[in-house]
């Protein structure tokens, strides 16, 4: 109740019709965003610290499901977080250290 998301300056300039357009355009998921960007912290600590990809890729299953066709874009982000936190989980089984940490 507190947060109210604003419109940005631009749209109060267009008319109905621009605004119901733009309104109809397909968005990102912003969970599909943190899934992948959890996966791939995950895939970076992953070979040292097994329970970030594990939250990660838990993280990424329960939320693949919050994903419209009708509204958002594409689900590639939360098959991209699934991926990478799949491999940190590989790395951490295999004892394997990356060489950029």
């Amino acid at each position: 109740m507190l947060y109210r998301p604003r419109k940005p300056v631009i749209q109060k300039d267009l008319s109905p019709e621009e605004q119901e357009y733009l309104e109809s355009l397909p968005q990102q998921n912003h969970l599909g965003i943190l899934a992948m960007f959890f996966g791939g912290i995950g895939f970076a600590f992953g070979s040292f610290y097994i329970s970030i990809p594990t939250a990660a890729l838990v993280y990424s299953i329960i939320t693949v499901r919050t994903f419209d066709r009708k509204k958002h874009d594409n689900a590639w982000p939360f098959f991209i977080g699934l991926a990478l936190s799949t491999i940190g989980i590989v790395l951490h089984i295999l004892q394997y250290s990356q060489p950029f940490i």
